[in-house]
């Protein structure tokens, strides 16, 4: 994300969205309440006496709305903000509804009541993470799935499927013709997304085979490449992956690695009874008292207690474990770690000491 201006005494922050990572970081920062300036599209009805949209023109216009939901979509790759205009402009009135669409190339004006130490830090998150692109292929023979790592987890780029074959050589052809389409998409989308590492798994030898053959047709991807090992093909296979020691090295600083490594934290602590508490009214409780030292929070509890209202809870409970000089982690629901703190109430602390 590039910070185009900001002040934080004034309020005001301006930021220009690179890419979809971004979107889910502006997701964050931005909260019910901050008003939000952005150019969108109003529609002109020309003067002609038919109704065809052809006669219909789109003119960009600078509008300022008050948030009053937020909706992000990682599939579409956009950000939508509802709310209310704040001053009128031209015939649109003030205090009509209004939704703007946040995008890749968007440049956008936030101000809030108040930047607190939580939202600026995650505005300078935004702001450093590039991030390396990470391109995952778990295969086999017969299917393949493709992933990218991302901030929020990962997304799943395309599976494939090949013909079905029981034994190794039975078909050398058809194997060798389903390896090289995979290397052909394998080029286009290191080529599109840039990626810094290509991580290879399959079952058995596969992965060693395949190696070979990608290293005749591209010398490049092949020094780009970490070899792993899965027992399946296809979404759970990529979550295998994520925990292999042999690729620790290269994920260690992804996202949903991080999230994994404080959620295994997390349930030793409840396994063994420790220093941990869970849930929304024990977590507030817990923050009484200065005794969060790790606040993890999943972006679906985030989500429902905007749009109930009731964000301001979970907001008091950051602004104190900030104040006591505690981590503030904000854990996707997307995937195996999310799901988990969302089954014990999408709220929890591990602690600087017990509690009762």
């Amino acid at each position: 994300m590039q910070v185009i201006f900001f002040d934080f005494k004034k309020k005001i922050v301006k930021v220009q969205i690179e890419d979809i990572d971004d979107l889910w970081h502006l997701s964050h920062i931005i909260d019910i309440g901050d008003q939000v300036s952005s150019k969108t599209l109003r529609k002109i009805k020309l003067n002609t006496s038919t109704q065809e949209s052809s006669n219909i023109k789109r003119v960009p216009i600078t509008l300022e709305i008050k948030i009053e939901k937020i909706d992000f979509s990682k599939q579409i790759g956009k950000l939508r903000l509802l709310g209310v205009i704040t001053q009128e402009k031209e015939d649109i009135p003030k205090g009509s509804h209004h939704t703007l669409v946040i995008e890749q190339g968007t440049k956008l004006t936030i101000q809030k009541p108040f930047w607190s130490t939580y939202h600026q830090s995650l505005l300078e998150e935004a702001k450093k993470s590039k991030g390396d692109n990470i391109l995952i292929l778990a295969f086999d023979r017969e299917e393949a799935i493709f992933a990218l790592t991302k901030k929020y987890g990962f997304d799943i780029l395309s599976e494939i499927k090949g013909e079905n074959q029981k034994k190794r050589f039975q078909d050398k052809k058809q194997e060798s013709t389903f390896y090289i389409e995979l290397i052909k998409i394998l080029i286009e989308y290191n080529k599109r997304f840039q990626t810094r590492y290509i991580i290879l798994a399959s079952p058995a030898f596969f992965k060693e085979d395949f190696l070979e053959q990608i290293k005749k047709s591209d010398k490049e991807i092949s020094n780009k490449i970490v070899l792993a090992t899965c027992n399946s093909v296809g979404t759970n296979a990529i979550l295998e992956i994520f925990k292999r020691e042999e690729i620790k090295t290269v994920l260690s600083k992804t996202r949903i690695v991080l999230e994994q490594n404080l959620v295994d934290q997390l349930l030793r602590e409840i396994s063994k009874d420790g220093q941990v508490t869970y849930g929304i009214t024990q977590t507030i409780y817990a923050s009484t008292l200065n005794a969060i030292k790790i606040l993890l929070v999943t972006d679906k509890l985030i989500n429902d207690y905007r749009e109930k209202g009731q964000f301001l809870q979970i907001d008091d409970i950051m602004k104190k474990t900030q104040d006591q000089k505690g981590e503030i982690h904000i854990i996707s629901s997307e995937n195996d770690p999310g799901k988990k703190l969302d089954s014990l109430g999408g709220i929890a602390a591990i602690l600087k000491y017990k509690i009762t």
